[in-house]
């Protein structure tokens, strides 16, 4: 496809890295992983709907877990 991206091992690597990287500092800030890869996955010249599109994948699989754990783990009062 047009602007799709051709992977190679330089890239692979980068974005392997970039990702790991991403997620600890998310982690440790308490943010989601979207907001710091979707810069990320435009800078690797993805189109920016696919870019947007991901990245709004992430955050919902991100924040849909963390609220079902919150659930199951009793921290939600229902009543």
């Amino acid at each position: 496809l047009e602007n799709d991206v051709i992977w190679d091992n330089q890239k692979l690597r980068f974005y392997a890295i970039f990702t790991f990287i991403a997620g600890i500092i998310a982690g440790l800030i308490g943010i989601g992983g979207g907001m710091v890869l979707g810069p990320l996955m435009l800078i690797m010249d993805i189109h920016p709907r696919v870019s947007s599109a991901t990245t709004a994948t992430m955050i919902v699989l991100t924040s849909s877990s963390v609220a079902i754990l919150f659930v199951t783990s009793g921290l939600v009062p229902v009543s």
